[in-house]
């Protein structure tokens, strides 16, 4: 519980009464769980946990201000290993590609980063309007050579096997989402070979996702 204010008995009771909610130690884990989640995405994506971690009304000011100063440390990041993985795989995929990711900042740094390429890039993401998403999927289908980077939650219930290559950036902790993206292509009506890509941090608990979905 390092850096997070304790509360007294009474403040305790108080906020048992008034918000009936999840307790310090319960926001504690989500935050760590969701910063270490981050940190598997990208540096950007972490930089903004961090920054909104130290708002937080749990934290002391020590605590806020080390969270800040790491989260601008994160920002001064330029070289991304994930990034260069991910140029390789597209050097060896001029053909369409699918690209997934859980956090919006690390889309938008994909986005750049494939655009940097030469590549074409469609985001495809749940805060589309109602027409957009039929759009982008049009656009996506029309060439052989665009990237489609996507959230999970955008793309369910889409079919998308009219592409064959698809690369996991960052592995969610719960192998089934992993077979839900695959089912995006691998499905009725794929004709070709599917390749699925996965990214992992190397010593992190995406190592032990890649041996379980192995």
């Amino acid at each position: 519980r390092e850096g997070f204010i304790q509360p007294s008995a009474e403040e305790q009771e108080e906020d048992a009464v008034r918000r009936r909610r999840r307790t310090g130690k319960g926001i504690l884990s989500l935050e760590v769980i969701r910063l270490c989640q981050r940190l598997c995405s990208s540096s950007h994506a972490l930089a903004d946990s961090l920054e909104s971690l130290a708002t937080g009304e749990h934290v002391i000011p020590e605590f806020r201000r080390r969270a800040r100063d790491i989260a601008a440390a994160a920002r001064r990041i330029q070289s991304h290993a994930k990034l260069n993985a991910l140029t390789r795989v597209l050097e060896e995929h001029p053909e369409r590609v699918i690209v997934f990711s859980e956090h919006l900042p690390t889309l938008s740094l994909i986005e750049s980063h494939v655009r940097a390429l030469g590549r074409p890039a469609v985001v495809y993401q749940g805060r589309l309007s109602r027409e957009e998403p039929a759009r982008r999927i049009t656009a996506f289908r029309a060439d052989e050579g665009p990237v489609f980077v996507a959230t999970r939650g955008g793309t369910e219930g889409l079919n998308l096997q009219f592409a064959n290559v698809l690369v996991n950036y960052e592995l969610p902790w719960n192998p089934m989402v992993v077979e839900q993206r695959i089912g995006r292509i691998h499905r009725i009506g794929q004709t070709r070979e599917a390749f699925i890509i996965n990214l992992a941090a190397a010593r992190t608990i995406e190592e032990h996702v890649l041996k379980l979905l192995d």
